[in-house]
């Protein structure tokens, strides 16, 4: 009687030990909090409540921290995830859509992407008054301007996109470079989009697990640029694929993996490597955040040529131009990287010789 009496609390025990493992974690900081693969901030600790309201509020604020932060919580999610995928076929959270072939797109609806995935009309028009205002902002700072047009995964590998469904030739970067230069038959405007559909079929361009091009796609851009901005600067001369050595290697889970907190067959790929050192400094900001794959620098960055016979440039970029920063600040004097849409009070300021509009579509 005495031995299952022990045995009833020794499971009693166990259990209440147990289910409050997630606790313990959490106060002794053990595997506490959001890892990175989520790409998103934690709830944060509410603060003490001072007023009746926020006594009241105080419970529910508290509960939606905890359930956010709890201890072991990344690791349980993970495995979750991972055993729903492998095991039954079946991508958790429904934001993302992977192939039988390991490639891996955000999970648009069909109707949504069929109706809306190249602007035209009055949304079109919007975007090309809003293009030929930023040139003439650049022009009344006597600054040369480019307008770079880079297309998304899921338009370039456009059959492999889960919008297959309702394919299409029309993209939102054609229609906008094509009303460009209706208005105005010089407009200095570079759509990547075709010499990237050129380029996948040599090659694989953009990651499997990300949103992003690799370093073979990101080169066809650079070249692209340069190309487009020889006209105006002769003395241009883009790099060839000779200037660097192609090395494979595994790399951290991209995008789409950490959306979908899962371990894919996609840790390897393609980087290029500079036979020579780069010439351009980076002088801003010291302690640069960026270096390795995923890690983005979202302050401004400048690198320096010590030679004034090159133009300076201002670029007005997003997260696919980091693998470019460094490759086209060599053909520049100063190269200044702006994280954020075009700024015409940025332009006046500064005055450059150049400036590169860059936007995704």
């Amino acid at each position: 009687m005495v031995g299952a009496r022990n045995r009833n609390l020794w499971f009693v025990g166990s259990f209440l030990a147990l289910i409050h493992v997630p606790l313990i974690a959490t106060l002794t900081g053990f595997d506490a909090g959001i890892a990175s693969r989520e790409n998103r901030a934690a709830e944060s600790p509410p603060e003490l409540p001072s007023t009746s309201m926020e006594v009241v509020l105080w419970p529910r604020d508290f509960r939606r921290y905890y359930d956010d932060t709890f201890g072991l919580r990344d690791g349980l999610t993970y495995i979750y995830s991972n055993v729903l995928y492998h095991g039954l076929g079946v991508v958790p959270f429904g934001r993302v859509s992977i192939r039988s072939d390991g490639w891996a797109f955000a999970d648009v609806p069909h109707d949504d992407s069929c109706e809306k995935r190249a602007l035209r009309g009055a949304e079109l028009q919007v975007l090309v008054e809003s293009v030929i205002a930023a040139r003439r902002s650049a022009d009344r700072a006597e600054s040369d301007y480019l307008l770079a047009l880079v297309p998304s995964k899921s338009w370039v590998y456009q059959p492999k996109a889960p919008q297959r469904a309702c394919p299409s030739d029309e993209t939102t970067s054609g229609r906008l470079a094509a009303a460009l230069v209706e208005r105005d038959p010089a407009f200095p405007v570079v759509d990547l989009f075709p010499e990237l559909v050129e380029a996948k079929q040599r090659e694989r361009i953009y990651f499997l697990d990300d949103p992003h091009w690799n370093d073979l796609g990101a080169f066809v851009a650079y070249q692209g640029i340069v190309k487009a901005l020889q006209a105006r600067f002769p003395m241009l001369r883009a790099h060839t694929r000779s200037d660097f050595d192609r090395v494979e290697r595994e790399h951290l889970p991209g995008a789409y993996s950490r959306f979908a907190n899962l371990s894919l067959d996609s840790s390897v790929d393609v980087f290029l490597v500079p036979r020579k050192r780069y010439l351009a400094k980076l002088v801003f900001p010291k302690d640069p955040e960026s270096g390795g794959i995923w890690k983005y620098e979202r302050r401004d960055t400048v690198y320096v040529r010590e030679r004034a016979e090159l133009p300076k440039v201002l670029v007005f970029r997003d997260s696919f131009f980091e693998q470019l920063r460094p490759l086209l600040a060599e053909h520049f004097e100063q190269t200044t990287y702006v994280w954020e849409g075009f700024s015409a009070q940025r332009v006046a300021r500064e005055r450059p010789d150049l400036v590169i509009d860059q936007r995704t579509f």
